[in-house]
Order: C-alpha cells, then sequence, then structure tokens
C-alpha cells in the first residue's frame, strides 16, 4: 500500500475520531488510540509502515502526550501531588537513602581507593529501583 492512501486513511480515521469524541464529550486521544488499534487489528493498515509513516508516527505520539497534558487541570495535578507525596517519598526517595547508605558502607575501601566514583549512587540507585 503506498505511504499516501495510508496517510490519507488515518486522516479520515483522525477525522471520525474527532467527530466522535465531539458527539461524546470524551477527550479525542481515547478514540485516536481506539482507531488506529482498529485499523491494523482488521487488517486495513499494515502492521509495518513506511519510514515516511514512521516518522509521522512518532511526532503524532509525541503531540498526542502534549495534548494529555494540556487537557490536565493544574489544581487537579496539585491535588494529587498533595495526596500522593508520602507514597513518592517512603516508596523511591527512602529506599535510596537507604540503599545508599549501606553501599557507601559496605564500599568503604573501594572508595578509599578512589577507583570508584559513581559506585555508590549507581548501587543505591539499583538496589532501591525494585520499591518504585
Amino acid at each position: 500500500m503506498d505511504s499516501l492512501v495510508q496517510l490519507a486513511i488515518m486522516w479520515f480515521g483522525v477525522f471520525v475520531a474527532s467527530v466522535l469524541a465531539t458527539k461524546t464529550k470524551l477527550t479525542s486521544v481515547l478514540f485516536f488510540l481506539a482507531f488506529g488499534s482498529l485499523m491494523v487489528n482488521i487488517g486495513i493498515l499494515p502492521t509495518d509502515s513506511a519510514p515516511f509513516i514512521r516518522g509521522f508516527a512518532e511526532l503524532g505520539i509525541i503531540l498526542i502526550m502534549f495534548a494529555l497534558g494540556f487537557e490536565e487541570n493544574t489544581q487537579n495535578f496539585l491535588r494529587s501531588i498533595k495526596r500522593s507525596w508520602g507514597v513518592a517519598f517512603f516508596g523511591a526517595v527512602a529506599p535510596f537513602i537507604t540503599a545508599y547508605t549501606v553501599a557507601d558502607y559496605a564500599l568503604e575501601a573501594v572508595l578509599r581507593s578512589g577507583r570508584a566514583g559513581l559506585v555508590t549512587p549507581v548501587l543505591g540507585c539499583r538496589l532501591s529501583r525494585k520499591s518504585i
């Protein structure tokens, strides 16, 4: 299938998704993703596309992420941060500090030699990554 035909089919899907989003008063990103998945799974669009289309797809994903960010209400975002700071602290920062301290204590001899500049922070990240 020609790249321009694929692009025309995609733009038709974007148009239909936008109309449905307006009618249902839901976010259009939901319909974009649904139509894209549907068109590929039915076989209207191929699973492997040309580099031209892949470049547009990468730009589209970036634009979708920006669109989702712009639709978010700032007050809701700040309220959720206030509610979840404890989970973030005890789920990420506290394990990192604990792992960093343990790695620093266990690797004291290696660090005294001056050959392992980033060993402690890297081990702190590696040891605490399961808690995130």
